[in-house]
């Protein structure tokens, strides 16, 4: 994942990235 994209959806890829 980009470092960019977790910045813009932190809500979205904290379920993601755990």
């Amino acid at each position: 994942m980009n470092s960019d994209y977790v910045l813009v959806n932190t809500n979205t890829h904290k379920i993601v990235k755990g």
